[in-house]
């Protein structure tokens, strides 16, 4: 039969066992400089006459080159609407055709900075210059309608260290951008963006 005093005696060897793991992960140094690989999901919400086009799903791929204390990477975006407020108006030559939907794409540099760093943990300053693309589908067109937009996104992101070698990071970002159709008989959808992204990085 197990006595008390045994039972206090394993607890006592599990607590310090436990006690000891978690301390050598604090004490880990982990080694973040590398290239990285990784994929994303996210949205944006449209700020002026952009809040027409309604919430946008994305997703993306990205490759990163990471130092101790910074990281400089490439990003892709893919992007098309779950809802919107209201039916947005296209012309297509002498006609004007209601849309529901739309798609695009989005190269983009995108640098980070750690401003403050706490074992697994990081918070960073990003940012990033960019070239993007929206349009919407049109039967007789192979590229639909549409406009493109160079853009900056500067914002704030958190990064934790899942291990040596992976990561996950959320970021949120003003998109500075203008998809606003060329002519002035669409509906009007300039505006700028908040964008937010989930990320799982490895290398």
């Amino acid at each position: 039969m197990i006595k008390i005093k045994d039972f206090i005696l394993l607890f006592a060897m599990i607590f310090g066992f436990l006690n000891q793991v978690f301390a050598q992960d604090l004490q880990r140094d982990f080694k973040k400089n590398g290239v990285y690989l990784g994929v994303y999901t996210g949205t944006w919400f449209g700020t002026g006459n952009s809040s027409k086009l309604g919430n946008s799903i994305m997703g993306g791929l990205l490759i990163e080159i990471k130092s101790e204390k910074s990281g400089l990477g490439l990003n892709f975006d893919f992007f098309g609407n779950l809802g919107k407020t209201e039916t947005i108006y296209v012309k297509n030559e002498d006609q004007i055709i209601p849309k529901d939907g739309y798609s695009g794409v989005q190269i983009s540099l995108q640098y980070s900075h750690e401003l403050y760093a706490s074992n697994r943990f990081a918070l960073e300053g990003v940012g990033g210059i960019g070239f993007g693309d929206l349009s919407f589908s049109i039967p007789d067109k192979e590229n639909g309608i549409g406009n493109n937009s160079i853009f900056i996104d500067p914002g704030l992101g958190i990064r934790y260290y899942v291990g040596q070698k992976t990561f996950l990071q959320f970021k949120v970002q003003y998109n500075f951008a203008n998809y606003k159709l060329k002519d002035n008989e669409s509906t009007t959808i300039d505006g700028n963006f908040v964008t937010t992204k989930l990320l799982f990085g490895w290398r």
